[in-house]
């Protein structure tokens, strides 16, 4: 009657563990494996008790079960915690490379940013002294071929011009007008510098008038002028400086609100073919046509051709 009794309420508790044990292991937690141990212990005890050696030998596998199942998921959940750790630890080092490449992709970008930036800069400042330099040289060159008052070539530049288009031109015929303003130490005595350098405009603006695109006009001396013309008949050539004369003689130079005075020139004609005399001699022969003019009263036009003498 004892043992019955003891046999039903091991059956009972077995049922109450049984359920209990399957809501534990149905968790998955770690903390079962105490627990369940305790339950396999107590009924293999409850076997040995009753007699049962069988079960309690079973039940001792069971334990034997749980404990080797206890290692094994506790190595495996390490393992797990392990490996996720290592993965994390590998992400944070791929994030952390990642933003060291990008922080170094920018700073080369910025590198080279500012390395093109400081070769525009460069080269735009470079280009800047070269064309400053250029302009300077042209300018310089304007300014020592140009005669300041009138804006035409000196006398230095027209000659050289003259030297490179009888070199090149060898075959072609230039002519030469050379004229004098008369009087021009009258008019500066008479009405100061200031009107005189207005007559040397006045004689500049009218001369103009009556040139070629291709003709030179120069200022070669204080009130002395000189026209260059080129593949143009001598009849054509006298026509031009009677022109320019008497332009002078019809347009008078106004000095004041009611003062105007009349500036006249003498004029004397040359010409040049290249094969015939040099440009000194060219120049000296225009020269003694102007004597000429002045010594016939002044404001007049006279022509000198080339004599033996004068050839090469």
């Amino acid at each position: 009657m004892k043992l019955n009794n003891l046999n039903g309420e091991y059956e009972l508790s077995r049922i109450v563990l049984d359920e209990f044990y399957y809501s534990l292991n149905d968790t998955k937690s770690p903390k079962v494996y105490p627990v369940l141990t305790a339950y396999y212990l107590s009924s293999e005890n409850t076997h040995i008790g009753l007699g049962d050696y069988k079960s309690a030998y079973e039940e001792s596998n069971l334990r034997s079960d749980l404990l080797n199942s206890f290692l094994r998921d506790k190595y495996e959940r390490a393992s797990f915690d392990a490996a996720q750790k290592h993965n994390v630890e590998q992400e944070k080092e791929k994030a952390l490379a990642a933003k060291e490449l990008l922080i170094a992709e920018q700073a080369e970008n910025k590198f080279r940013t500012f390395s093109v930036i400081m070769m525009v800069c460069f080269l735009l400042v470079l280009f800047l002294l070269l064309v400053k330099q250029v302009q300077s040289k042209k300018l310089s060159e304007k300014l020592s071929n140009t005669d300041s008052l009138t804006g035409l070539s000196n006398r230095r530049y027209v000659l050289n011009v003259l030297s490179k288009r009888w070199r090149e031109r060898a075959s072609s015929k230039s002519s030469l007008i050379l004229f004098d303003i008369d009087n021009f130490k009258s008019i500066n005595d008479s009405y100061g510098h200031g009107v005189g350098d207005l007559a040397i405009k006045h004689v500049v603006d009218l001369a103009k008038a009556h040139c070629r695109k291709d003709d030179i006009l120069a200022r070669i001396g204080g009130e002395e002028f000189l026209l260059v013309a080129f593949d143009l008949p001598m009849s054509v050539i006298l026509d031009v400086a009677e022109r320019i004369r008497k332009s002078l003689v019809d347009t008078p130079l106004t000095i004041d609100e009611c003062k105007t005075i009349i500036v006249t020139a003498s004029f004397g004609v040359t010409e040049q073919s290249g094969y015939d005399t040099s440009i000194d001699d060219t120049i000296r022969l225009a020269d003694e046509a102007l004597y000429e003019a002045k010594g016939s009263g002044r404001n007049s036009v006279k022509f000198k051709a080339a004599s033996l003498e004068h050839r090469r």
